[in-house]
């Protein structure tokens, strides 16, 4: 889509999904969840009105935020599911 991406949409019974994935090697400038900027926030939310404006859905959407955290061997280390992160 022009203009932003979706990195995940998913349904959950019969409400849509979209879900931002951030990943992280170490929290010393935040935690992938706080890397979502109100700026960033914006960009999925028109994203995703664009998608359900492009699929014809009227179905209840929500926003979820999947934040990876990653040791120094680059294996998982914690992963933090956040529904409802943000609206729209």
């Amino acid at each position: 889509m022009k203009g932003g991406e979706i990195d995940i949409v998913a349904k959950d019974r019969d409400t849509i999904v979209f879900v931002e994935v951030k990943a992280r090697s170490s929290t010393e400038y935040g935690t992938g969840e706080e890397a979502i900027t109100p700026q960033k926030k914006e960009k999925i939310i028109n994203a995703a009105k664009a998608c359900l404006q492009y699929k014809g859905e009227d179905q209840p959407c929500r926003f979820d935020v999947i934040s990876i955290l990653f040791d120094k061997r680059k294996r998982v280390k914690e992963i933090n599911h956040i529904e409802d992160a943000f609206t729209l």
